[in-house]
């Protein structure tokens, strides 16, 4: 794990966001060993090595500074990567970046953070319009704005649902409710306070597949 460049602490230090030259787990997700002066190498770090690399090349391009942002790694299901700019902060799918590691670190994170640079340049933009384009283009990357990644193994599934009804509604529950109402809990509907009535089981579907068709 490489120091932080001089110019890259000052900033940081300025801001309270730097124990012993390095960035903060709370700030940019390294992973801290028990030693004081070294990290442990993961996944992780490879990710926010790149980010940080990409970073360095945006300032050079664009002539100007921009501040790191925060780094989550608990996006599921189909999507690969966010970006939020009102919070500074990108989140990435580490199931799909393990799959797909080389893509992921020349398409998906570049992706994610020319959303951020796109929308620090420029006042009005849309989500993956010329801005964002063209910043991939500045920097190198092709712009292409959907992955192709085996989503199999990051799919989030459905668990299984219970369907309830009150007097006004039809409500759905996981099995520990369920199982709770079995052995005699009350639950009650916070708008019109009845009781709910077992209805039926839905299987591992949608909240709205559950109790379509009542």
């Amino acid at each position: 794990m490489k120091k932080l460049s001089e110019s890259d602490l000052a900033l940081l230090k300025s801001r309270g966001k730097v124990t012993s030259g390095f960035t903060t787990t709370r700030d940019h997700g390294f992973v801290k060993s028990s030693s004081n002066t070294c990290f442990v190498k993961s996944d992780k770090n490879t990710i926010i090595d790149e980010v940080h690399k990409i970073y360095d090349k945006a300032r050079s391009v664009f002539g100007r500074e921009f501040d790191l942002p925060y780094i989550k790694f608990s996006k599921r299901g189909k999507v690969a990567g966010t970006a939020n700019w009102f919070r500074n902060e990108l989140n990435f799918n580490m199931v799909l970046f393990k799959e797909n590691k080389d893509d992921f670190l020349i398409r998906t994170i570049p992706h994610e953070c020319c959303h951020l640079f796109a929308r620090t340049l420029y006042k009005h933009i849309t989500p993956h319009g010329r801005q964002w384009k063209s910043c991939m283009l500045r920097l190198g990357y092709n712009p292409s704005r959907c992955h192709k990644y085996d989503v199999t193994n990051s799919t989030v599934y459905h668990k299984g649902k219970y369907v309830y009804k009150c007097s006004c509604m039809l409500h759905t529950v996981s099995i520990v409710r369920h199982r709770k109402m079995n052995r005699g809990v009350v639950y009650r509907c916070s708008r019109c306070k009845g009781v709910l009535i077992f209805e039926k089981y839905a299987g591992k579907v949608s909240h709205e597949d559950a109790i379509k068709g009542l």
